[in-house]
């Protein structure tokens, strides 16, 4: 008397390969195993996408759909970009101070000081951008007290009529909007980045 075959793909079972000819298979079926994705919406047959008791979508990780949201990668290279251009400038400061100390006398000294700022602005801002791309702890505040900062440093400019005072203070007061309105979001991603 024979015996069945089991359906569940633990057994040996006859397959089709690509040129045509039909082979044993033998044990568990893995692509079974592995949750269906539909390709165009991105969502998973079993479960989708839909919200857990916190709120937060299922996504498996390493997924399309499991990335960083754009708004903390624009910040994070934003405080990049701004942090090395103040390092730049500082080091070019500082440079031309070195250039000019022997016939300038004490205003050289006082140039230097104002590379050693810029430069040290740029660092804290490069830290910024490291912190917040990186999700650790201190990025997030970090990245409001820089924020907070090149806000209130923009004022000066926007009293004096610049437009790079009113453009410093949308971009600054923007960031620090985002990084304030998204400290739960923040703290999420963090946890499942450790």
């Amino acid at each position: 008397m024979s015996r069945p075959k089991q359906t569940d793909g633990t057994h040996s079972r006859e397959v089709t390969v690509g040129d045509g000819t039909n082979r044993r298979a033998r044990g568990r079926n893995r692509r079974a195993r592995q949750p269906q994705t539909d390709r165009s919406t991105g969502q998973h047959a079993e479960r989708g996408n839909r919200p857990d008791a916190d709120g937060c979508e299922y996504r498996p990780r390493g997924s399309a759909d499991s990335s960083v949201p754009t708004g903390f990668r624009l910040v994070s290279v934003t405080f990049a970009g701004i942090g090395a251009m103040l390092l730049l400038g500082g080091l070019a400061v500082l440079n031309s101070a070195s250039a000019v100390a022997a016939y300038a006398g004490p205003a050289g000294s006082a140039v230097a000081g104002v590379g050693v700022v810029l430069g040290a602005v740029g660092v804290v801002h490069l830290a910024a951008g490291y912190g917040t791309w990186r999700f650790r702890s201190w990025g997030r505040l970090l990245g409001l007290v820089v924020a907070v900062g090149g806000l209130l440093s923009s004022l000066p400019l926007v009293v004096l009529g610049g437009p790079a005072g009113v453009g410093g203070l949308l971009l600054h007061g923007g960031i620090a909007w985002y990084l304030y309105t998204t400290g739960e979001r923040y703290a999420r991603l963090r946890q499942t980045r450790a």
